[in-house]
């Protein structure tokens, strides 16, 4: 180490030397001992020397620099406060940090330390997070602050008496000791760790107020000091939960994904919390004043429980086992109640008393009929979604959204019209036969009904879905300066008519028999068009402004990132952009290779890699002899370092599946899915999502010195394996492959992305494709349902017939 005396002294007043990421291997000045100097930033560099004595210094920042040893010399600085060495290589550090006697914060971060051993009197905080520590360190009293997160660490069983925050997460611990002693710590994270139990917290720590045990294998609820103000201990196995109103200034509760099934009369001064996937039948009464919403997602419950006592105002209790509302369990305040996928067959009329009600989601249940009093509520949002309904009574003035997907409508009622707020209206699935009047909407879905004709379409809309129906002719005989998007696929269509639509973003002919040659200057703002099964033409090359075009013609889309060829006659595909500004999901239809070739892939900051490896795997898959399996991972691997020669930014999960008459082929990484749908309805899933915190990922992660904050890759990315994505520390890029024989009962092949999963279970993904002997159909009812069910993400979805 040490400096070149010939370099120019540095100015004898500068207080701060900022080399930071200038790629040095010293510093360019000479620093003599005595220098005013008090701080010295030179990370993402290479030094490979620095000044072994700095009187005046308080601060050192020389992460990033690929160090992988500091030399054991006599360096002298007698003031540094600060000492950033994090992201470098170090396996152990000097013993002569231990004679920096006013050091305070050291940041050890990302380096390669096996063990520590620190006896520095004033050190207060140290962060020593994703390293490969086995054993707790030796540290100092004084410590205040300590983040071990991310190391290897199995027993804990230590005492510091001035210690505020650790953080132990990601570890492997198996044993907390109850010797333990923290008498001053407030917030303690012990998640993602293999814990089966833990000691009495509040002897340990009785001063806590945070704390994280999530993802670990906990079967009872943990003893608590009563200052906690915060807890978090969903994902583990915990069965019975005690009483919890001694906890009073407990704010935050987190019991989701447990085993639990009854829930104690809760902490007074509670304002959140969250108690999805577990198995709860009842409920204490809730007469918490601060809580404002309570979200029993995916329970037993077969009534709502008490909070008549409460001011709560949302109400959200999706995948239970509710058979019918009672008001009076109710509070006043109540401004949305969810009850999808319940057992509801009716809905009391007093339930529209509720002024303060605004959306009402009661889809996927066994409903017949609405009460006419729903015409004096002040409702904004309906969702009737999935019911055996078949009319409507008057509905109220107010209401701006109307959702009636997947029920038994012969028509569009004619009650909707007196909705003079009206902006959405999805009545997709249905048995309408004709639109004798288009509502004066922004948007409406009339997707897969059987309307073979409709009105003039209203001028001022933005979105028409008219998919899967049975027009013959279609004609737009005005500007329409609103519209963006417009699909009429599969229909009948063999008569089309436009005037300019210099809005229009999204144009879907496909499944048509129309002849014609495309002006692309009729549609000046075009993203996305699709054309396939027609005899569409159109001008090579296309606009820029194009995202992605269908064609029917290969020789179009070779070397193109924006022309897709798709060859489908045994699948059915269905996208959404959904409510994100832009598309960024690719796929890929291949029924020309042998096997078929099929593939979604879905997109995250960008449709850079999507659509670039939607054009190379088709590519790259028809010049390989041998198209096993395995070849699928050696395409991804070719596909994954073009994108990088290239510096992609953005990355993409995907799932790609080979098909013959008796075998499936599954590659994939991410949490996008393939599963079969057998003819019964249910699902034999092919893929696991690989997400950041499932144990078999994680362990992966942490072997390629990655970490998971916040339940997400780096703190960015849900998912631990994905194309692209070269910034994000320690993605995979390796798929996980798989096999698939089928059988005489199997029925469909389905690959769709999260969009769908999101909101959908793979039962209800069954369901709906096992009715449909359409793929196409099935598809876009998928898609549908998904939207209609809460998506919010781009939706790509591909149906395929596997039947024998």
């Amino acid at each position: 180490m040490g400096q070149d005396a010939s370099f120019p002294a540095l100015p004898p007043g500068t207080k701060l030397v900022n080399i930071n990421g200038l790629n040095l291997t010293r510093i360019p000045f000479y620093l003599p001992p005595n220098h005013a100097v008090r701080s010295i930033e030179a990370s993402h560099n290479t030094l490979s020397s620095f000044p072994l004595e700095l009187t005046n210094v308080m601060t050192i920042d020389v992460s990033f620099n690929s160090l992988r040893e500091i030399p054991d010399e006599k360096f002298s600085f007698p003031n540094l406060r600060k000492l950033n060495i994090a992201s470098n290589n170090l396996s152990k550090l000097p013993v002569f940090l231990n004679n920096f006697s006013k050091l305070n914060e050291i940041n050890f971060e990302k380096n390669c330390l096996t063990e520590l051993n620190l006896d520095i009197p004033k050190i207060e905080k140290i962060n020593l997070f994703l390293n490969c520590l086995i054993n707790f360190p030796s540290l100092p009293q004084s410590v205040s602050i300590i983040d071990l997160g991310f190391n290897q660490i199995r027993d804990v069983d230590v005492n510091f008496q001035n210690l505020k925050e650790l953080n132990l997460s990601g570890n492997d611990i198996t044993n907390f000791s109850e010797n333990c002693s923290f008498p001053l710590l407030e917030k303690l994270d012990v998640s993602l760790n293999k814990l089966v139990s833990i000691p009495n917290l509040a002897k340990v720590c009785p001063k806590l107020h945070s704390l994280h045990l999530a993802y670990n294998f906990l079967a009872e609820f943990p003893e608590l000091p009563n200052t906690i103000e915060r807890c978090d201990v969903s994902h583990n196995c915990i069965e019975k939960l005690d009483k919890l109103t001694g906890y009073e200034d407990l704010l935050y509760l987190d019991i989701s994904y447990n085993n639990l099934s009854k829930l104690p009369e809760l902490p007074k001064n509670l304002n959140r919390l969250l108690s999805d996937h577990n198995k709860f039948e009842s409920c204490y009464p809730i007469e918490n004043q601060y809580i404002r919403g309570i979200q029993f997602y995916n329970n037993h419950f077969e009534s709502i429980p008490i909070i008549s006592g409460s001011s709560i105002t949302h109400v959200l209790f999706k995948h239970n086992l509710i058979k019918s509302i009672n008001v009076q369990h109710l509070c006043e305040t109540v401004t949305m109640i969810d009850l999808t996928s319940n057992l509801l067959t009716s809905i009391p009329e007093e339930l529209f008393d509720f002024d303060q009600l605004k959306n009402l989601n009661v889809s996927s249940n066994l409903l017949t009929s609405i009460p006419e009093k729903i015409q004096a509520s002040t409702l904004q949002v309906l969702n009737l979604a999935d019911n055996p309904i078949s009319s409507l009574p008057q509905l109220p003035r107010s209401l701006k959204e109307l959702i009636c997907c997947r029920c038994q409508f012969q028509e569009l009622p004619k009650t909707i019209t007196s909705c003079i707020n009206l902006q959405k209206v999805n009545f997709s699935g249905n048995s309408i036969s004709s639109v004798d009047h288009f509502p004066e909407v922004e948007r409406i879905n009339l997707s897969c009904n059987q309307i073979s004709y409709i009105s003039k379409i209203p001028e001022f809309i933005s979105s028409v879905n008219l998919s899967h129906n049975n027009l013959t002719d279609f004609v737009i005989e005005r500007e329409m300066q609103f519209l963006t998007f417009l699909d009429i696929s599969h229909n009948k269509i063999s008569h089309i008519k436009f005037q300019t639509l210099v809005s229009l973003e999204t144009l879907k002919l496909s499944h048509n028999p129309l002849n014609f040659k495309f002006n692309f200057s009729l549609f000046p703002n075009l993203k996305c068009g699709d054309f396939l099964n027609t005899k569409i033409s159109h001008p090579k090359p296309v606009p820029q402004n194009v995202r992605e075009l269908v064609s029917n013609y290969e020789r179009y889309s070779k070397d193109s990132t924006q022309i897709k060829y798709f060859k489908s006659t045994k699948s059915g595909y269905a996208e959404s952009i959904g409510l994100r500004p832009t598309m960024e999901d690719s796929l890929i239809i291949r029924e020309d290779f042998k096997p078929a070739l099929y593939g979604v892939i879905d997109g995250h900051g960008g449709y850079t890699t999507s659509s670039t490896a939607a054009m190379l795997i088709p590519k790259i898959f028809k010049t390989k002899k041998n198209k096993t399996i395995s070849e699928l991972a050696v395409i991804l691997r070719q596909v994954n370092e073009t994108l990088s020669k290239s510096h992609v930014n953005d990355g993409a999960t995907i799932v790609l599946a080979t098909v013959t008459d008796s075998k499936i082929g599954v590659a994939h990484c991410g949490d996008s899915r393939a599963l079969v749908v057998k003819k019964d309805g249910k699902c034999v899933p092919l893929t696991v999502d690989h997400k950041a915190t499932d144990r078999v990922e994680l362990d992966m992660l942490k072997t390629n010195k990655a970490f998971v904050q916040s339940g997400r890759l780096s703190s960015h990315l849900a998912v631990s394996r994905a194309i692209g994505d070269f910034s994000i520390e320690g993605v995979s890029h390796v798929p996980d492959l798989s096999t698939y024989t089928i059988d005489k009962d199997d029925f469909r092949l389905i690959l769709a992305c999260d969009g769908i999963f999101d909101v959908l279970e793979n039962e209800d993904v069954g369901k709906i494709v096992v009715k449909n002997k359409d793929v196409h159909k099935a598809a876009a009812l998928l898609k549908g349902e998904a939207l209609a069910k809460g998506s919010t993400d781009n939706i790509s979805v591909i149906v395929i017939d596997i039947e024998k």
